[in-house]
């Protein structure tokens, strides 16, 4: 169920890569092969681009492909974000993860330790993707007013992991829904053809459309992003929150980024273990 007031204002056939921050439109979840076909994706035999639905290890799992427009290009973007039908619990079982129903999350030992922010709103342990798909969902819907306490982001877990993806595609084109900023990367598999280099967008972080004009003119220094590292989430602005989630070292992005606006990717930069920052003297 998402439900509120709307609060008061105050991969496409061969293609150039791309890589850094950019501005997406919403246009599609989960679609089915004709609009893919639609879309100019040629679709090989056995294609597993719209089996969403799979099973590991006996655990349901769906993958939520969110498809965007970029702004000016028109360029069709992807990033996904991968549920699994279990509880979210760290490796050495200390904690488990918890969600409630304005979609926020937070980790505790018990429920008698969760921070009373969190329990305004009725809850329950998340499951494993949950908390990820729920950032999305926040910025994205940016027009729910969550200083509300009745506004409701909760989706129905059932026919999620059944493949209803209906309560989210709804909200495309919708009283709620904003394009938000995303981050696009280049992630380097090996495979028996040899190293092949894939663009794909981030999925750990994202940020509302506003905070573009900052990342354009922003010079994101050597010295500036370990000021980030270092800061605590409640001293940092929400693009430098975005940034953070980008470049930390342990839970950051794992593939090659660019922390300049979109532009055309350069294979000579993508050296292993470094990471682009945009020079002093940047143009953006």
């Amino acid at each position: 169920m998402i439900t509120g007031n709307v609060k008061e204002k105050s991969e496409k056939g061969s293609f150039q890569k791309k890589v850094g921050f950019f501005v997406g439109k919403v246009i599609a979840v989960n679609p089915d092969n004709e609009w893919l076909e639609s879309k100019g994706y040629e679709l090989k035999e056995g294609s597993k681009m719209t089996q969403y639905l799979n099973e590991k290890e006996g655990v349901i799992t769906l993958r939520l492909d969110f498809y965007l427009e970029e702004e000016s290009s028109k360029q069709l973007m992807k990033v996904s974000y991968y549920l699994e039908d279990r509880d979210k619990i760290k490796k050495d079982g200390s904690k488990q993860q918890y969600i409630n129903e304005q979609g926020n999350s937070t980790w505790s030992d018990t429920e008698e330790n969760l921070p009373s922010w969190f329990t305004k709103s009725e809850y329950r342990v998340a499951k494993v993707g949950e908390a990820n798909l729920y950032d999305f969902l926040k910025t994205w819907l940016d027009d729910l007013n969550f200083a509300d306490p009745n506004t409701v982001l909760h989706l129905d877990w059932k026919k999620l992991m059944n493949g209803n993806v209906r309560e989210i595609s709804e909200q495309i084109n919708g009283a709620y829904s904003k394009p938000v900023v995303l981050n696009s990367v280049i992630q380097t598999k090996e495979t028996d053809d040899g190293v092949v280099e894939y663009q794909k967008v981030y999925n750990g972080a994202v940020t509302q459309e506003y905070n573009m004009k900052y990342l354009r003119t922003k010079s994101f220094t050597e010295d500036y992003i370990e000021k980030i590292k270092s800061a605590k989430p409640r001293d940092l602005k929400s693009f430098e929150k975005f940034i953070k989630n980008i470049v930390d070292d342990q839970y950051g992005c794992k593939d090659f980024f660019s922390l300049k606006p979109l532009h055309d990717y350069d294979p000579k930069e993508n050296i292993v273990g470094k990471r682009e920052i945009s020079p002093e003297d940047s143009d953006y």
